[in-house]
């Protein structure tokens, strides 16, 4: 499932219900057995339905016809745009909403990498309990760019040679020139993140870039 623009973190829990097992006795053949007294009625409620997010992210890394990357800026600094997994919506639906937020057209993205993340933190958070995983596609700007749906963000080009002074998170810095300095294959990847708090204090890369698919 993907689709969200935004990043927190969460796993649902499925609930089940189970109804008690009643034992039954039989009534005098001339007595009337008792009614049933009728359930309670369930408490209504209007919190809202909590989204369901595996915490895997679409990364979209789109190239101008000058070889400049977009990038948006978020808390955390300067990224690749990308959609979370928490909607209903498949690859294809999740990229175009998610150019279309952007205001680019697109050729027909490739997949270009798919790393996996897992996480150490002081106090452990249950959200990060299982991997995440980073799928990166790369697609060539096909047309004028637009202005984006949301005007309170800020976005910008990016020469390729200027990446490092604005993506300066060490793992998607890595995932980013690999992709791009390698464009013919599809590239996997293994992180570790570490974490005091809710600041992130380490990068690991637990296993070196390998192909998934060759040239």
């Amino acid at each position: 499932m993907t689709g969200s623009r935004q990043h927190p973190l969460s796993r649902v829990s499925l609930l089940r219900l189970a109804l008690p097992a009643c034992a039954l006795f039989a009534a005098p053949a001339f007595a009337a057995a008792p009614a049933a007294a009728p359930s309670p009625p369930a408490p209504a409620t209007n919190a809202p339905a909590r989204a369901l997010d595996n915490y895997t992210v679409l990364r979209l890394t789109v190239e101008n016809q000058r070889g400049e990357i977009l990038l948006e800026k978020i808390a955390d600094g300067w990224m690749t745009p990308a959609a979370r997994s928490n909607q209903n919506r498949t690859v294809r639906e999740s990229l175009a909403a998610l150019a279309k937020d952007l205001g680019v057209s697109i050729a027909t993205p490739r997949l270009a990498g798919l790393f996996s993340y897992q996480f150490r933190e002081n106090p452990v958070d249950p959200n990060h309990a299982a991997v995440s995983f980073r799928a990166h596609y790369a697609a060539r700007l096909d047309g004028p760019a637009g202005k984006p749906a949301d005007a309170a963000k800020q976005y910008r080009w990016v020469a390729r040679d200027r990446l490092d002074e604005f993506v300066t998170i060490q793992a998607l810095n890595k995932e980013l020139h690999q992709i791009l300095d390698h464009p013919d294959t599809l590239w996997g990847g293994a992180f570790v993140l570490s974490f005091e708090g809710d600041k992130m204090v380490s990068t690991e890369q637990t296993e070196a870039f390998y192909p998934l698919r060759g040239p």
